[in-house]
């Protein structure tokens, strides 16, 4: 039981570790090259990770992943905007849905730009 404890904490510690030092490489030495180095990385623990997994865990691992992966693209999809230009890679294509105003929907891809905000008279800041 205690080697099982102890097997426990050094797993995740050692992951903690590892993150500390991908985000550490990340921030002394940035670019393309290290970003493509610290996926590749953390691809193989996560494979190493998923391994192991039964079907229900898989199953669960797949769905956190997904939604995890969803959450990224619509928090980071304004920075990507912004910092279009400045980028060597491309960014991912994403689609925002938005209700329109008066009924419909809107749709606009990253490559076109910020979805402008429904003009709502009465809210928000007056001209």
């Amino acid at each position: 039981m205690r080697d099982t404890v102890k097997a426990f904490m050094g797993c995740t510690w050692a992951l903690s570790v590892f993150g500390a030092q991908q985000a550490i490489s990340l921030a002394v030495q940035p670019g393309t090259k290290q970003l493509q180095r610290a996926r590749e990385a953390l691809d193989r623990i996560t494979a190493a990770a998923t391994a192991d997994f039964n079907e229900t865990s898989m199953m669960a691992y797949k769905t956190g992943a997904s939604l995890q992966n969803a959450a990224a693209d619509v928090l980071l999809a304004p920075l990507e905007t912004v910092a279009a230009p400045f980028m060597t890679v491309p960014a991912p294509q994403i689609e925002v849905r938005m209700a329109a105003p008066v009924g419909g929907t809107s749709t606009r891809t990253r490559s076109q730009g910020p979805v402008p905000a429904p003009e709502c008279p009465g809210w928000g800041l007056q001209k």
